[in-house]
């Protein structure tokens, strides 16, 4: 409940793998955009989603934060 009450600009989801509880708490408290990674049925909890593909974690964090720095 107290989740709910709370607003953001932003939601970024760092979880590379689905995580549903994360998911799920993402989309509780109030934002217009929600980021995450791209994984199994993450449209239905995120408008913004970042590519997943490399193996390199270090390279997709990069991507995330490359992508983030043209706003």
């Amino acid at each position: 409940k107290k989740l709910s009450q709370l607003n953001f600009d932003v939601v970024i989801d760092f979880n590379r793998v689905e995580d549903v509880f994360t998911s799920a708490i993402s989309n509780i408290v109030g934002s217009k955009i929600k980021i995450g990674f791209k994984k199994n049925n993450s449209e239905k909890y995120y408008n913004f989603l970042i590519e997943n593909k490399s193996n390199d974690i270090k390279m997709n964090y990069l991507n995330l934060l490359n992508t983030l720095k043209m706003f």
